[in-house]
């Protein structure tokens, strides 16, 4: 069975000479926190000449229909005081100059745009490029033109350049004109953090011994869900923000096995954006959409001995998408209260999930951190998972990048570890375990990690809040909401005196459509 991936580089069309100037509405279905990447996403779409269909979906009469209205509408929308921010800036010059240096063969295997902005970024002539702009822009301000807007996008551009002392001082000054400007302030924000982690490192480097090793991984805790009482779990792991295995847990979950006919036969006609892997992407995970298929094919090809081992199905919201799985629940009680459910009807993050992963054999996705400081759990119901951890702490150790969100990504590869490029990993860490069939994984939040599907696998996994990461939740969502409107209401919504963020250790298994009222009874009358 085959299926077809990517369009081809050469199916890159233009589409408009303008920036998209607002972050368009979407539907909340993914774990990470896409808000800013999706603004950016469709203006490097734009400006590099891939419409954000084709980034997303590479289904060709859609694809050309959405090009022909984006030409119509985006030509309509005028640049602020004709400054770029260095994205917009960078993928204008690579669609008139830039693009000409390279051949096909040189380009990345992706049509996602920020891969390719990113890719683009780094080469000498993209560093060249970047280079001159910051003169240009130091020299309008040096003539006087010391708007919000110039020292903005002068900002950008040395954020981009690695120069984050000078991005920061320019985003002072953009603050100081424009005070009022959401997005300035969140950049801010995102320069702090990398300013923190470069200092941090620098720290660290200071620590490292003569002579590099790798560390040695230790193994996650195994416990039975028949000697784990909540309070305990929550005392001994959640608050210590410590992993865990529960295991006799996740047979416990479905009114029979999930195996992939039962998945087959309840959601076959449903439709999921399948993920694959991309080499250096920037993607979260290093994974970037693929295509849109029925989720019956998707099962085929997996079972198929000639099937694609490269689709994914990652991070596929139930209660979105397949409503019945969901149904067919019981939420462990380690996780029943979470706080997501107290929040209002059709606010982000509440339905989101549980989500299903099923893949193939062979299939990684790339460290990561999921995102908003929440914590997650996943249960495995086939196949065998190898998990890598790290402590939240210890992201500093590993390289991190902020690129598009807050959510960052990492330059290393922890299955094959480069202690001469990445000398600070020799002071992380790191836990890992094979989890197996019926085995329910808990991850703190902020923990980075990065997994490898040893087998065919079939697991569900969601994000959840408790009293043991609320107030980072709380930060992170206040961060988002710069330029966010609906992290803005779960923020108003938390830290309403009317929101009851208790933590009830009597909570037992709650099935999905008990789990789904709040308040539950039992902490209703306590």
């Amino acid at each position: 069975m085959e299926f077809r991936t990517e369009a081809p580089c050469d199916d890159i069309e233009l589409i408009s000479e303008w920036p998209v100037t607002e972050s368009p509405d979407r539907e909340d279905t993914e774990s990470e926190d896409t808000t800013f990447s999706t603004y950016s996403n469709k203006t490097n779409s734009a400006l590099l000449g891939i419409s954000t269909k084709e980034a997303n979906d590479n289904s060709d009469v859609e694809r050309r229909k959405k090009k022909s209205l984006d030409v119509h509408n985006e030509k309509k929308k005028p640049r602020l005081d004709n400054v770029d921010f260095a994205e917009a800036a960078l993928a204008r010059w690579w669609r008139h100059q830039g693009r000409k240096l390279f051949t096909d063969k040189n380009l990345p295997k992706s049509t996602n745009p920020n891969t390719l902005l990113y890719w683009v970024s780094r080469t000498e002539a993209g560093q060249t490029f970047l280079s001159n702009e910051k003169h240009r822009l130091k020299k309008s301000l040096k003539q006087g033109q010391t708007t919000a807007s110039v020292s903005a996008a002068l900002a950008s551009v040395e954020e981009r350049l690695g120069d984050l002392d000078s991005a920061a001082r320019h985003l002072d000054t953009a603050v100081s004109h424009d005070p009022h400007n959401n997005q300035y302030q969140w950049m801010v924000e995102k320069v702090k953090r990398q300013r923190d982690v470069k200092e941090k490192q620098k720290r660290m480097m200071t620590l490292l011994p003569s002579e590099l090793l790798l560390p040695s991984a230790t193994q996650v805790d195994r416990v039975s869900s028949n000697e784990l009482t909540v309070e305990e779990f929550y005392m001994k792991y959640a608050k210590t923000r410590t992993p865990v295995i529960i295991t006799d847990m996740a047979e416990k979950m479905t009114r029979g096995p999930w195996t992939l006919q039962h998945i087959k036969n309840v959601a076959g006609d449903c439709s999921a954006v399948l993920k694959k892997p991309v080499t250096d992407s920037v993607e979260w995970a290093r994974l970037e959409d693929a295509k849109s298929v029925v989720v019956k094919d998707f099962i085929d090809n997996v079972i198929s001995a000639d099937g694609d081992r490269d689709l994914y199905l990652f991070d596929w919201s139930l209660p979105q998408h397949c409503l019945p799985l969901a149904e067919e629940l019981n939420i462990p009680k380690y996780f029943a209260g979470d706080y997501l459910q107290r929040l209002s009807p059709g606010s982000q993050y509440r339905d989101t999930w549980p989500s299903l992963f099923i893949a193939a054999a062979g299939l990684r996705s790339e460290l990561h951190v999921d995102t908003f400081g929440s914590n997650f759990w996943m249960a495995l119901f086939q196949g065998r998972k190898k998990w890598i951890l790290y402590p939240a702490e210890e992201q500093c150790l590993l390289y991190p990048q902020l690129l598009q969100s807050m959510d960052p990504t990492f330059e290393v590869d922890v299955t094959k570890p480069d202690l001469d490029r990445f000398p600070l990993l020799s002071l992380t860490h790191p836990v890992q375990c094979i989890l197996q069939p019926g085995d329910l994984l808990f991850v703190p939040a902020g923990c980075p990690h990065h997994i490898t599907n040893l087998e065919t696998s079939v697991a569900i996994s969601a994000n959840f809040v408790d009293s043991s990461n609320f107030d980072c939740v709380v930060e992170e969502l206040r961060i988002n909401a710069l330029i966010d409107p609906r992290a803005a209401d779960l923020v108003k919504q938390m830290q309403s005196s009317e929101f009851k963020a208790t933590q009830d250790f009597n909570i037992g298994d709650l099935h999905w459509n008990d789990f789904k009222k709040w308040p539950h009874d039992k902490i209703l009358n306590q």
